[in-house]
């Protein structure tokens, strides 16, 4: 993607609430999104902060022809900037810095 995801809406349209109460954040048990320190003026630089409730959710939050990447996806691609298998397909924490790349 050459920009962060920003959407309000899922694929079928239905609206994702936006939270801004941070105990409401933490509590919530339905897909919901944030924009960085509640400021709305912040998404086109950040995009939006969804939550997991969002990015599992049936209704798809990526636009068309986009998806969320699995952990095979990112595992894929912290390889190709050189991180081991080993390493790659270890357990918990993983990578030395690899995002610096």
């Amino acid at each position: 993607m050459a920009e962060n995801l920003k959407v309000t809406h899922y694929s079928t349209g239905d609206e994702i609430p936006n939270v801004m109460d941070n105990d409401q954040w933490v509590n919530q048990t339905i897909g919901a999104y944030v924009d960085y320190d509640n400021n709305s003026a912040h998404s086109g630089t950040y995009g939006r902060l969804y939550n997991w409730y969002t990015v599992i959710d049936d209704r798809g939050v990526c636009p068309e022809g986009w998806d969320v990447p699995t952990d095979d996806d990112f595992k894929t691609l912290e390889m190709y900037i050189g991180m081991s298998d080993s390493e790659a397909n270890g357990t918990g924490w993983r990578g030395a810095n690899e995002g610096s790349k």
